[in-house]
């Protein structure tokens, strides 16, 4: 297995031993691939200048889905010891390994609409045998 780089942040170290592990993960190649060195840089320098104005760059951070923010995958880990930058990278780290590690298909909005009429029938149905006579309650 690669060595992690220098510049990568140690959020980010720490994440991926325990998100993704091993040699060939996603993760791992965010961490090692030595195209990523200007992403981690860019990340890391916007994540001091939005610190700022810490009140609303923590709205940001905290408006992004809870599988992409740290505390999420790391509960035990106190915020406030955690660098604003630090809470940068691991959201796109974690963003990034989720997106490419879960098979996200594409799907037309006709095929969900054609799913949840599936289950609103069943849900029908459930309530339906529920309202007869000798039905368990």
């Amino acid at each position: 297995m690669s060595a992690a780089r220098d510049y990568l942040p140690n959020a980010i170290r720490e994440l991926n031993a325990c998100f993704c592990g091993g040699e060939n993960t996603i993760g791992q190649r965010l961490c090692t691939d030595h195209r990523m060195q200007q992403v981690w840089k860019t990340l890391t320098t916007e994540g001091t200048r939005e610190a700022e104005d810490r009140e609303k760059f923590e709205r940001r951070l905290n408006s992004l889905p809870k599988r992409y923010r740290q505390e999420t995958w790391d509960p035990d880990q106190s915020m406030y010891g955690v660098s604003l930058t630090d809470r940068v990278c691991a959201s796109f780290f974690l963003a990034t390994a989720i997106v490419f590690s879960v098979g996200n298909q594409v799907r037309r909005a006709s095929k969900i609409e054609r799913e949840a009429q599936d289950w609103r029938t069943a849900a029908e149905l459930c309530a339906k045998l529920c309202a007869e006579p000798g039905a368990p309650q």
